[in-house]
């Protein structure tokens, strides 16, 4: 299967799931996040410049402003994961998280 990048203009779309597994007071627990993001005709940015550029805007402004550390550390240990979605959000992105308790 060949795939084409899309053409200048031509609507994209971009998916992220994540599923994060650990414990939350002391139970199995998982968290899965759902992302998805469409061209904005209105700005004329496609969702590939959306979720790229606005990630990293948002990650350079933690980090101006002290939320980050200085240096160089990995984004899911330096970036705070609550206020980084409340971020994307207010730049319009649309997330869903679903907490779950595992049970055996």
């Amino acid at each position: 299967m060949k795939l084409e990048a899309a053409r200048p203009g031509e609507p994209d779309l971009v998916i992220v799931r994540v599923l994060a597994k650990g414990k939350k007071d002391g139970c199995p627990a998982q968290v899965l996040l759902d992302l998805i993001d469409r061209f904005d005709a209105a700005t004329g940015f496609t969702a590939m410049e959306r979720t790229t550029g606005w990630d990293g805007s948002i990650k350079a402004i933690m980090n101006a402003h002290g939320v980050t550390p200085r240096g160089v550390n990995p984004a899911e240990v330096a970036v705070p994961g609550p206020l980084y979605a409340a971020e994307l959000r207010k730049r319009g992105f649309s997330l869903v998280e679903t907490f779950t308790i595992v049970t055996a």
